[in-house]
């Protein structure tokens, strides 16, 4: 036990060691854009990245879970992970490609919608990343189910770092903008390349053949969990997409500038989780519940008043940056929405390292109810808040959202689980 607490400690610095870097590599990307061009150019690019990662979920088609979930689940059982694994491989790539034809041939399509005709040439150029995306993401979670955290946190710090690096090129020389997307396609082929050096160096190259049970066993677990995928990254993401419907541009590029910094507190946040779902994979299996009320109570007592330090450290630097660094880029506006949108996450960050429980415990469907309650909650009030009250009333949205999902959550787990997280309690 006492090994792997040490172990969970240390899988946790390196995953949170490379989120911070996601978090940094996300706010330097900002401002590198703002800096270079405008909010309104800034507005386009998240909106096209935002259009990206949900059409990377919806390519990817759920089997990541599949593979985490199984994966652990046969960890001592060589054989069978490999099956599992070569047949993930397969149909990743095979989603990819269509996922790549689909979101090009609407690219178009999409700029018409969002009166937006550089989006429309931002995202046919992002397109090409989705050919590799689904395969890096059932690699990285093959590695996350062994709990190989290092090369997991590797992975994904080098994914950010070389669109980071990318994009940052094309500014300096003042290439076309357009050109920035490519940035996805050349992150995600070095990321596909390191990813199999170090499976092969780990000797963890799948040996087996390929088996149409496990395609039938990956789709049919991937179709169930895939939405909760798609209204995870919707939730995060929705709030964006409503703003460049409703709102001009600039505004969108203000907003999402603050709507970034959250982001990253969340994923640093959602590290935590990473480590924690083959904990809970394991001792749901075997009922260990107390295993599980320790890992909260741990959550509890450290992850509230670190994110208060970091909300707090968060929104001071955004002020300095908009009122004294950058004051001509017109950033001010975003501090309101910026104080609440940290507010909400930090009242319910204590609970975030759980929202993958009910997957966990084989209940995707479940899980998909859980995002989906966040999901309605953040539409329905953006339609009513944001064309009146523009920024503040989609921070306002996606707060209700965070508190829609806890309850869900809390529900859910109680009912199927036996699982009461506000007591932490457990029914015998």
């Amino acid at each position: 036990m006492i090994f792997l607490k040490n172990k969970l400690v240390s899988d946790i610095a390196w995953t949170v060691g490379s989120f911070i870097i996601l978090a940094m590599s996300g706010m330097v990307l900002n401002l590198i854009i703002i800096f270079f061009y405008n909010a309104a150019t800034l507005g386009t690019f998240n909106l096209t990245y935002t259009i990206y990662i949900i059409s990377s979920q919806l390519a990817t088609l759920g089997c990541h879970y599949s593979v985490i979930r199984h994966s652990a689940h046969h960890i001592s059982e060589r054989h069978t992970r490999d099956i599992i694994l070569i047949n993930a491989i397969v149909i990743g790539i095979f989603l990819g490609v269509i996922g790549f034809i689909i979101l090009y041939s609407l690219s178009k399509n999409l700029g018409d919608l969002f009166s937006n005709q550089q989006l429309g040439l931002l995202v046919a150029n992002a397109s090409t990343g989705l050919i590799l995306f689904p395969l890096n993401k059932i690699l990285l979670a093959y590695l996350n189910s062994l709990r190989l955290m290092k090369y997991y946190s590797f992975l994904q710090a080098l994914r950010y770092l070389l669109v980071m690096a990318f994009i940052g090129f094309v500014c300096i020389l003042r290439m076309p903008f357009k050109m920035t997307t490519i940035s996805f396609i050349a992150s995600e082929t070095i990321l596909t390349i390191t990813a199999i050096i170090f499976l092969y160096r780990l000797q963890l190259l799948p040996k087996s053949r390929f088996d149409y049970q496990w395609i039938k066993n990956h789709i049919t677990f991937g179709i169930k969990s895939f939405p909760a995928g798609i209204f995870v990254e919707m939730n995060s993401r929705i709030d964006i997409l409503m703003m460049g419907i409703y709102c001009h541009t600039e505004l969108v590029g203000i907003y999402s500038f603050s709507a970034t910094l959250v982001d990253g507190l969340y994923h640093i946040l959602s590290m935590v989780r990473i480590n924690f779902n083959p904990i809970l994979v394991a001792a749901v299996r075997d009922k260990k519940w107390h295993d599980v009320q320790n890992l909260l109570n741990q959550s509890k007592r450290f992850l509230l008043p670190i994110t208060i330090l970091l909300s707090l450290a968060i929104l001071s630097s955004f002020w300095l940056l908009a009122n004294i660094f950058m004051p001509t880029k017109g950033l001010q506006p975003g501090v309101l929405p910026l104080s609440i949108l940290l507010t909400g996450l930090t009242t319910i960050a204590m609970f975030v390292p759980f929202d993958n429980i009910l997957l966990m415990s084989g209940y995707p469907v479940a899980l998909t109810l859980q995002h989906c309650s966040v999901l309605f909650a953040n539409i329905g009030l953006g339609i009513i808040l944001i064309p009146k009250y523009g920024m503040v009333g989609a921070a306002f949205a996606v707060v209700t959202g965070y508190f829609s999902g806890f309850i869900a959550l809390q529900f859910l787990a109680n009912h199927l689980l036996g699982w009461n997280l506000l007591k932490n309690r457990v029914q015998d």
